[in-house]
């Protein structure tokens, strides 16, 4: 994934490149992140594209993969399907009461709930026309660079509906086509998984 955007950076400098940036958390934030001991993660697409459907799995993935190698014990997704509200639930878009509840079930005591919020991509334009950047003159073909963008949201919530954290990151990257959505997804994931705090070795607050 980085390499991969040191390349594109290196190709088509300064035209497009792959960058990231978000909200970053406060210390208060962090702490009361690191008291948690056992998390849920759920994923949603917010934005009514199709293509950031498949995407969605790939960000949980990162995200659960974060709290594992800080110390967190995540609840399995197999967990989370056992519970019979959870389709339901995300079908229709979860409250944050309704994650409370679902953490509940799934003997989590907070749940992290990432939401694909942004995901676009058009043709690259340079002076006002259509580019195909990396194009070769003469070959008789073009090809197409498209920028993407991306922003995810993510939040923990605890099993009283309160907001203990949150981050967001934005995110562009070049792509070879309009709905090849995972890579943008991912390094916006990456940089929303960077605010995440190791646990604490702290006893629990009472």
């Amino acid at each position: 994934m980085r390499m991969a955007c040191l390349l594109s950076l290196v190709m088509v400098a300064p035209l497009i490149g792959c960058s990231a940036e978000g909200r970053k958390v406060s210390a208060v934030e962090r702490e009361r992140f690191s008291q948690r001991r056992v998390i849920a993660v759920l994923g949603e697409n917010r934005t009514g594209n199709p293509y950031a459907d498949s995407a969605v799995a790939g960000l949980e993935g990162v995200l659960t993969q974060t709290l594992l190698d800080r110390g967190y014990r995540v609840v399995d997704r197999a967990a989370l399907v056992a519970v019979d509200k959870e389709r339901m639930l995300r079908e229709a878009g979860i409250t944050d009461s309704q994650a409370g509840q679902l953490g509940k079930l799934a003997g989590a005591d907070a749940i992290l709930l990432a939401r694909v919020t942004k995901v676009e991509g058009g043709r690259s334009t340079v002076g006002g026309q259509l580019l195909a950047i990396g194009a070769r003159e003469g070959t008789g073909s073009a090809v197409y660079t498209y920028e993407s963008r991306a922003r995810v949201e993510a939040r923990l919530v605890d099993l009283e509906a309160n907001i203990l954290w949150q981050t967001s990151a934005n995110a562009t990257d070049t792509v070879g086509a309009p709905g090849d959505l995972g890579r943008v997804l991912e390094l916006a994931a990456e940089k929303a998984a960077e605010e995440i705090p190791p646990k604490s070795t702290a006893p629990p607050e009472e």
